[in-house]
């Protein structure tokens, strides 16, 4: 048995290799010097970006280790890259149904105090910091997790999704779209009404 099949989540320390972490970590100083890759967020302290090309290519890359630890098949939803700055939080919620099976996987960590992130579990409340490279998986739409102020300059987290293939929101595959790294519908409305 895993460790996600008996607590409901599962820590992976250093499961992203160093030489994948800078790669990322380069992609997204490079995007971010691109005005307007990523978009404002709610709190207007971060910045985050749904289905980036290269988060994309990483969903069947971790797919495996998802299914090896849940036991499940599974279909990837979507990625979510964010980068908090400051002061940023992430409010106590529970997902939508696109991310029954999520990890959450930390790309570069600020200098400083560790940034703890918290998660609902059968047996009461889990803390844990994750360091660069590190993942936690978790069930989305189950398991509230939420992150109290960040207190150093940034800190950027990748968000992967998925859903059993054989489950309750197996028509959430691909978040509705045609194909991972495919536009949602959202982006194309908005892409349509910049045009007329």
């Amino acid at each position: 048995m895993t460790d996600f099949q008996q607590n409901n989540y599962a820590v992976l320390r250093k499961k992203l290799s160093p030489d994948l972490i800078t790669a990322c970590q380069q992609y997204i100083r490079i995007q971010q010097a691109k005005k307007g890759y990523f978009n404002p967020e709610e709190d207007q302290l971060s910045l985050g970006k749904y289905g980036d090309p290269l988060m994309e290519s990483l969903l069947p890359i971790l797919q495996p280790i998802l299914e090896e630890q849940t036991g499940l098949t599974l279909w990837p939803t979507y990625s979510y890259v964010r980068i908090y700055r400051a002061n940023a939080q992430l409010v106590k919620h529970k997902d939508r149904h696109a991310c029954e099976i999520s990890t959450s996987v930390t790309i570069d960590e600020g200098e400083g105090e560790k940034w703890p992130i918290f998660l609902e579990t059968p047996t009461g409340t889990m803390e844990n910091l994750l360091r660069t490279g590190d993942m936690l998986i978790y069930k989305g739409i189950e398991q509230a997790h939420w992150r109290p102020p960040l207190k150093q300059a940034y800190w950027v987290q990748a968000f992967f999704h998925y859903v059993d293939a054989n489950g309750n929101y197996a028509s959430q595959k691909f978040d509705k779209r045609a194909a991972i790294g495919a536009e949602s519908l959202k982006e194309k409305m908005k892409r349509f009404h910049q045009k007329t």
